[in-house]
């Protein structure tokens, strides 16, 4: 059962991977002026496909494999994941606000999927692009969590991090947060896994190549590739006695491999510019967080001090104020649960890349809630975590079914208002 969740975690990750090599491919086709070839196109297109279907295939083969309670799970998915398909559908809505930013010197890595459907006037596809990288990070959430306990609380956490109302909301626009967090997600994993089997290079590879690809989607992934570096820096210096050769090998590796799939990025930047291979991109206004509700919206000391929280809390679409976006208390309310029985190592891991890029966000980034999306992984298998030990724990489970039911219908309101709002049918 281990192994079978083992291999789907590795071929999630491996799924995630071709797409970002076969983006960075055509990138270098198009910096050769090979963009409007078809067989570009076709080959980027085909790569989507079989992602598509290698999810479909393997979400559906762990249903068949579970029970009533974990197909109940299943069937809410597939409602979220069929809501999400009718709204990608509906012509596109979204502002778009241009700034006099080089916007070309960018990470780019999920614009080159969208590039075929947009030059075949299908644009609607690039949100099922978009929309599929949200799928793979609930499906390595899933093999992660089932390895870990079984494949109701793996379920547990593909429902958790779908039905997030910043995730429901991204999940049919032809964005680029979903593919930061899945990239995120896959080098934390596989990283964790690495732990666990040192001698074997391939964990190491794919967590190495995640990180490029997140760092080559959007500047915060060069953030979540650097923390996901210096995390996996400490797991490999806390074993001194597999030898300073080994571990020089192991840290060249993870560097040469992330560096590669930044390649066509960088080797953009240093050609069209001559200057630098890391030119200035879309950046923020240059004042803390902090600062600016102080300074800009007069806010008071302890609303201040308590940001933290508040973004969990009481965050509202379309209010830059509130963070622009909602997210969950759910992610927060089962942590102290969360850091009981085994797995401690693998436990403070995630909370100490969650800890470190929240406080980056807090100090140098705007706070917006899709540029936290790295942080709701781990977060969502911290809370899924404290599901488990909470019902091992409790004297009533009673509480914390209803629990779970209040946030489902939290989530579920929000879906339903946003669907009924958008109407997408009409």
């Amino acid at each position: 059962m281990a192994d079978r969740f083992s291999s789907l975690l590795f071929r999630s990750s491996l799924a995630g991977c071709l797409l970002g090599f076969v983006a960075a491919v055509y990138r270098l086709a198009g910096l050769a002026g090979f963009a409007g070839v078809l067989g570009s196109n076709v080959c980027v297109a085909a790569a989507f496909a079989a992602a598509a279907v290698f999810f479909l295939y393997a979400f559906f083969a762990g249903l068949r494999q579970t029970d009533r309670l974990g197909r109940a799970l299943g069937l809410a998915i597939l409602a979220i994941i069929a809501i999400e398909t009718l709204l990608s559908l509906a012509p596109p809505s979204a502002r778009v606000t241009k700034a006099p930013i080089a916007y070309s010197y960018n990470p780019m890595l999920l614009d080159m999927l969208y590039a075929p459907w947009t030059l075949w006037n299908m644009q609607f596809v690039a949100k099922f692009v978009h929309a599929l990288f949200g799928y793979l990070t609930g499906l390595s959430l899933y093999a992660y969590l089932s390895r870990r306990m079984n494949a109701i609380y793996g379920l547990l956490g593909f429902l958790f991090f779908v039905s997030i109302p910043v995730v429901l909301r991204l999940s049919h626009w032809a964005d680029v947060d979903l593919g930061v967090a899945f990239y995120s997600t896959a080098t934390l994993l596989c990283l964790l896994r690495w732990r666990e089997e040192k001698d074997s290079g391939s964990w190491l590879l794919l967590a190495a190549l995640s990180a490029g690809f997140a760092a080559a989607t959007q500047p915060n992934g060069l953030v979540a590739a650097g923390l996901s570096a210096f995390l996996f820096l400490i797991t490999s210096l806390q074993e001194p006695r597999r030898g300073f050769a080994r571990m020089a090998a192991e840290i060249a590796l993870f560097a040469a491999a992330g560096a590669l799939a930044c390649l066509p990025w960088l080797a953009q930047n240093r050609l069209q510019a001559a200057t630098s291979f890391f030119l200035p991109w879309a950046g923020f206004a240059g004042l803390e967080t902090l600062t600016k509700g102080a300074l800009f919206h007069g806010e008071s000391w302890w609303r201040i001090a308590a940001l933290p929280l508040r973004i969990f809390f009481i965050g509202r679409d379309d209010d830059p104020h509130n963070f622009a976006g909602v997210l969950s208390p759910l992610l927060l309310v089962f942590l102290p649960w969360a850091f009981k029985g085994k797995w401690l190592g693998e436990k403070r891991l995630l909370i100490g890349f969650t800890l470190l890029y929240f406080g980056h966000a807090l100090w140098v980034m705007e706070l917006r809630a899709r540029y936290l999306l790295p942080v709701v992984p781990p977060l969502v298998a911290l809370a899924v975590y404290g599901v488990f030990n909470a019902y091992l724990s409790i004297k009533r489970p009673a509480y914390l079914f209803a629990g779970l039911i209040f946030f489902a219908a939290l989530h579920g309101l929000y879906l339903w208002r946003y669907f009924a709002g958008s109407v997408p049918l009409g």
